[in-house]
This record gives structure tokens, C-alpha cells and sequence, in this order.
């Protein structure tokens, strides 16, 4: 009995010692695959702290961007107002030339009616019949005085008349030659 107890006491024992090594091999392996996790995990929050770092480098340079270009809307925004201020102003100016230009036509046109009217007026037969029938009927009646007042009266309108006509200038001829003077 002893012996059987003995016996017993020592099965259990390498029982027990058999089922403890088969748990430490468990845990060796259990252990083992932890590792390779653990190591997994390693390398995983290697690349995941990279990876932030390469992001927050993009981030920087983002943003320096950014300031750039917050830096730069300004300035683009301030010569777009330039040039359109520069725009008005030579429409404006454009626009009054148009008018200077309008007047001088028409002011052209009036010296052109005034040349015709004066031209008709010192070529006219009719004056030339007046004056040769106003002589006549001076010296007819023999109204010496009156006939050389009204000659002296007709001559001057006609040396006026011829003065107006020889001083007669278009304005527009003065545009044109201010115009010609610019190169643009």
C-alpha cells in the first residue's frame, strides 16, 4: 500500500509535472507569439509617428503657403485696382477727346458753312450789279458825295469780306497738327 501510494503520489506528480512543462511550453509559444505582435505593433506606431512627422512637415509647408499667399491676394488685389483706376481714367480721357473731336467738327462744319456763305457773298454776280448800278445811278444824278460814301462803304465790306476770307482757318486743322506732333 505504501508502495501503491508511492506509486500513485509519484504518477500524479509526473502528471502534474507533465501538464506544468506542456503549460510552459504553451506560455513559451504563447510568449513567443506576443513578441512577434508586440513587434508588429513596434513597427506599426514606427511608421505611424513617420508618418505624423511627414504630415506635420506638410502642414508647415501648407501653411507657409498659405501666409504667401495671403500676403500676395493683397497685392494682386491692389493692381487690379490700379489698372482698373488707370482704365477709367483713359476712358474718361477717351471719352473727352471724343467730345474735343465733336466740337472741332462741328465747329469745322460752321467754318465751312461760313466759307461757302462767304465765298457765295464775294462771288456773287449780284453784288457786282448792285455796286455797277448804285455807280451809275450816283454819277447819273450827279451825287458825287454819296456815290464815293457808298463806294467808300462797299469797298470796305468787300476789303472785310476778302480779310475774313484770307484769315479764314478750320480748327480742326489745329487738332490734326497737335496730333501729328505725339508719337502715340
Amino acid at each position: 500500500m505504501a508502495c501503491e501510494r508511492d506509486n500513485e503520489q509519484m504518477f500524479a506528480a509526473r502528471t502534474k509535472f507533465t501538464n506544468l512543462k506542456a503549460c510552459v511550453e504553451e506560455l513559451k509559444k504563447s510568449e513567443s507569439d506576443y513578441k512577434d505582435k508586440y513587434e508588429e505593433a513596434k513597427s506599426h506606431r514606427e511608421r505611424v509617428e513617420i508618418l505624423q512627422v511627414e504630415l506635420s512637415q506638410q502642414i508647415i509647408t501648407r501653411d507657409k503657403d498659405l501666409a504667401g499667399k495671403d500676403v500676395e491676394i493683397p497685392e494682386l488685389k491692389r493692381r487690379l485696382r490700379e489698372v482698373q483706376e488707370s482704365l477709367e481714367a483713359e476712358k474718361q480721357k477717351s471719352d473727352s477727346l471724343e467730345i474735343d473731336l465733336t466740337v472741332e467738327k462741328v465747329k469745322a462744319e460752321t467754318a465751312e458753312e461760313v466759307f461757302k456763305i462767304a465765298n457765295s457773298i464775294l462771288y456773287a454776280k449780284e453784288l457786282d450789279r448792285a455796286v455797277a448800278a448804285l455807280t451809275m445811278v450816283a454819277r447819273a444824278t450827279g451825287h458825287q458825295v454819296g456815290y464815293v460814301e457808298c463806294a467808300t462803304h462797299v469797298e470796305e465790306r468787300l476789303l472785310q469780306a476778302e480779310e475774313n476770307y484770307d484769315n479764314l482757318s478750320l480748327p480742326i486743322m489745329g487738332l490734326v497738327t497737335e496730333a501729328l506732333k505725339h508719337e502715340d
